[in-house]
């Protein structure tokens, strides 16, 4: 993702901290717009008592009641969405809601919150309770942020807000599950990558970036030339669709929090990856007997695999990926997907839709939101040859196919060269390319 403004380190007083320099929040130039009613400025501390400071359960996982959002999932979602609200309102200026941000977290810090996550990893309520910490670690450290970059916040205020973050964020440590990695533990991984970049924290950023490479090399699954599964969310029952989306959404939003920590993971392994890990969505969305194979083993799931549940989050993972990769192939193939239409429509006349983003993806994904004529656009191809006999030879050419552009490249080559010319890589242009 493109920093959009550039973070000015300037030490105010000596009782004021320091932008964090890993990041860029700011980077927002979309239609960032507030909710007309933001409920944050008069929420109460007391909506914590029961959800983040003495977390209580009032659910099985293995009843599936996790799956319908009602008493406590309901409260901590109304809670997120409340954060949401509060970090647009700060980012587009309101320093009342920053104010209040802080004023929050430093509550959530003295009080010790997230931390209560019910024994081991071999324990179901602490598979769920670190679900729910995670997700709103994560949510109040993106508020956080915004309110770090837009107001000056007293060093010992930030202090203490730092060594709670780190205590919670290695607390809900999910890396260590014994069934192995999956949604949850990117979540996990969020809540590292953002700690760590905040708060100048090599080792969370270290350990964040170490729980994402060790997803994408274990739990992507290549099928064909065309094809990539998340076998560990594909084997989610009635709900692989649903996972495969949410899980390609996350992917896409820490590869940029790390691409803004000097980490940057959009090399040509990881883009081929997303690339063909999307066709699968895309055509197991219109098919769903193709991820059959996954889905029939209902991994903690309920329900007939054969019918597949998806919700407006599923495609939280189109802004990201088309923003990311302007010109991909897969572009028209997104737009004429009858789901993905229902997701733009929806995003474009509401806030904070897609409840996993942390931020409002209009804001952060700017297109004239989002503008479908892109799919209709000419697409750009890239040849790279390289000479066998001379390893300083590299020579790059751009044209309206792949074929055209592999004959001009090797004709560059060969005209100073004999012999020796070959073609190392050849592709649709990928973003940054």
């Amino acid at each position: 993702m493109k920093i959009l403004f550039t973070i000015l380190f300037t030490i105010f007083f000596s009782n004021i901290t320091a932008q964090a320099k890993s990041f860029n929040l700011d980077r927002a130039s979309g239609e960032c717009t507030a909710a007309k009613k933001n409920l944050f400025s008069k929420m109460d501390y007391n909506v914590y008592k029961n959800t983040f400071i003495k977390l209580k359960l009032d659910f099985k996982f293995e009843s599936g009641a996790t799956y319908r959002e009602e008493g406590l999932l309901k409260n901590i979602y109304w809670i997120e969405t409340r954060f949401r609200e509060a970090s647009m309102s700060c980012l587009l200026g309101d320093k009342k809601i920053c104010e209040k941000i802080v004023q929050h977290a430093k509550y959530l810090a003295e009080n010790k919150a997230i931390m209560k996550n019910y024994g081991g990893p071999d324990n179901n309520d602490w598979y769920e309770a670190t679900f729910i910490n995670n997700h709103i670690l994560s949510h109040v450290l993106f508020a956080y942020w915004v309110a770090k970059e837009k107001i000056p916040i007293e060093k010992k205020t930030n202090q203490l807000i730092k060594k709670w973050a780190i205590k919670s964020v290695k607390k809900n440590d999910v890396s260590r599950r014994p069934q192995g990695l999956n949604n949850h533990s990117l979540n996990s991984a969020r809540s590292f990558i953002l700690a760590g970049g905040i708060f100048e924290e090599e080792k969370l950023l270290s350990k964040g970036e170490k729980i994402f490479n060790k997803y994408l090399d274990k739990e992507f699954k290549v099928l064909n030339d065309k094809h990539i599964v998340l076998p560990v969310e594909a084997a989610r029952g009635s709900r692989a669709i649903f996972y495969t989306g949410r899980t390609l959404n996350i992917i896409m939003f820490l590869a940029n929090l790390l691409k803004d920590s000097e980490r940057d993971p959009f090399n040509e392994k990881f883009n081929d990856k997303m690339h063909r890990a999307v066709e699968f969505m895309l055509d197991a969305d219109l098919d769903n007997s193709l991820i059959y194979p996954w889905a029939k083993k209902n991994k903690s799931a309920f329900g007939d695999y054969k019918k597949q549940i998806v919700d407006h989050p599923t495609y939280s993972w189109v802004p990201a990926y088309l923003y990311i990769y302007k010109d991909s192939k897969l572009t028209e193939k997104i737009f004429a997907n009858k789901n993905v239409k229902k997701f733009i429509k929806k995003e474009k006349n509401k806030n904070f839709t897609a409840r996993w983003a942390l931020i409002d993806n209009k804001c952060v994904y700017p297109g004239k939101w989002i503008d479908t004529k892109k799919a209709k656009k000419k697409f750009e191809y890239i040849a790279i040859v390289k000479n066998k006999l001379d390893d300083k030879v590299l020579i790059k050419v751009r044209a309206d196919s792949k074929e055209q552009a592999i004959e001009e490249a090797k004709k560059k080559c060969t005209d100073k060269h004999e012999n020796g010319c070959y073609v190392h890589y050849s592709s649709q242009v990928a973003f940054g390319q």
